[in-house]
C-alpha cells in the first residue's frame, strides 16, 4: 500500500515538473517570434497594401481596406456627332481641317537642267513645185479631158523626221536625222481613167544644233544641216545633197522640263539629178532629169531629253 501510494506521488512530481518546464520556455518562445511576426505585418516595399491596424483586445479583427486602380487620366472621346457635356472632363475637340491638296508645283526659274540627249519626232507640212514632174503629170490628162476636183500639180509636201541629238554643252550640239519626204496625187477624170502618183525621199543627215535657253518653257534653236537623198518618181530615180535650215523651239513643261512639243520652220534646198528611168518612155511624155523637192515646211513634233 505504501509503495502504490509512493508511485503516485512520484508521477505527480513528475507531471508537474514538465509543467513547470513548459511554462518557462514560453515567453522565450513568444520573445524569438515576435521579429518574424512583425516582419510578416509590414508591407513590402512598392506595395499598396496598407496593413491593417491590430485589433485591440476582446474587439473583433477589422477587415483590411480594399485596394482599387488609380482612377483614368482622361475619358475617350465622346462618339462622332455628340458634343461633350460641359464639364465631363473630356479634351477638347481638334478642329477638323480639309484634306490637303496636292498643288501643281510652278516652274522653276532659271535654266532647265542640261540633259546631253534630246530625240524628236517630227510631222512636218508645206509647199513645194517640182516642175518637171507637174509638166510629166499634166502631159498625161488629154487635153480636152475635165479633172472631177483639184488641179494637177504636186504642191503640197509631207514630211516625217526623226533625230537624236547629243549636246556637248548647253547651247551646242550634233544632230543625226532621218527624213522621209513624200507628196501623193490623185487624179480623176471626168468620164476617164483615175491617175495615182507618189513622189518620194528618203534622207538621212546631219546637223548643227545652237541653242538659246530663255529660263522658261521655251529653248529656241536653229540648226543648219546636210542630208543626202535617195528619190523615186514613175520608174525615176535620183540622189544627191540637200541643204536645210530649221529655226524653231522646244517647249518643255513640268519642273523637270524634260519633253514637251517642238515647233519649226525649215528650209530646204534640194534638186536631185536622176540617175536612172523607166525602160520606155514615150515621145509625147516631158523629159524627166530632176526631182526637186526645195521646199519650205512647218515642222510639228514631240521632243524629250534625258
Amino acid at each position: 500500500m505504501w509503495s502504490v501510494a509512493y508511485a503516485s506521488m512520484t508521477f505527480r512530481t513528475v507531471d508537474v515538473g514538465w509543467v513547470n518546464f513548459v511554462f518557462a520556455l514560453l515567453p522565450c518562445a513568444f520573445v524569438m517570434a515576435s521579429p518574424q511576426m512583425a516582419l510578416a505585418a509590414e508591407p513590402s516595399p512598392g506595395s499598396d497594401t496598407v496593413p491593417a491596424p491590430a485589433a485591440a483586445a476582446g474587439q473583433p479583427e477589422v477587415p483590411p481596406a480594399p485596394s482599387y486602380p488609380p482612377p483614368p487620366m482622361a475619358y475617350p472621346p465622346p462618339p462622332p456627332g455628340y458634343p461633350p457635356p460641359p464639364g465631363a472632363g473630356y479634351p477638347p475637340q481638334y478642329p477638323a481641317y480639309p484634306p490637303a491638296v496636292a498643288e501643281e508645283p510652278e516652274v522653276p526659274s532659271g535654266p532647265a537642267p542640261f540633259r546631253p540627249l534630246r530625240f524628236r519626232f517630227d510631222f512636218g507640212i508645206g509647199y513645194f513645185h517640182p516642175s518637171q514632174v507637174n509638166n510629166y503629170m499634166q502631159a498625161q490628162i488629154p487635153s480636152d479631158a475635165e479633172l472631177v476636183s483639184g488641179f494637177s500639180e504636186m504642191v503640197l509636201l509631207l514630211s516625217l523626221d526623226f533625230s537624236g541629238a547629243y549636246y556637248f554643252t548647253p547651247w551646242f550640239g550634233l544632230r543625226a536625222n532621218m527624213l522621209y519626204l513624200f507628196s501623193p496625187k490623185i487624179l480623176e477624170v471626168m468620164d476617164g481613167d483615175t491617175h495615182t502618183y507618189w513622189l518620194q525621199s528618203l534622207a538621212p543627215g546631219l546637223s548643227l544644233d545652237f541653242a538659246i535657253e530663255t529660263g522658261g518653257v521655251a529653248r529656241f534653236y536653229a540648226s543648219p544641216g546636210i542630208a543626202y537623198q535617195y528619190a523615186s518618181f514613175e520608174g525615176y530615180t535620183a540622189d544627191g545633197v540637200g541643204l536645210e535650215l530649221a529655226l524653231g523651239a522646244d517647249l518643255s513643261f513640268g519642273v523637270a522640263r524634260a519633253k514637251g512639243i517642238s515647233l519649226a520652220l525649215v528650209f530646204r534646198y534640194a534638186n536631185l539629178g536622176v540617175s536612172s528611168g523607166p525602160g520606155y518612155v514615150s515621145s509625147y511624155q516631158p523629159t524627166i532629169d530632176h526631182l526637186d523637192f526645195t521646199s519650205l515646211l512647218l515642222r510639228v513634233g514631240f521632243q524629250f531629253g534625258i
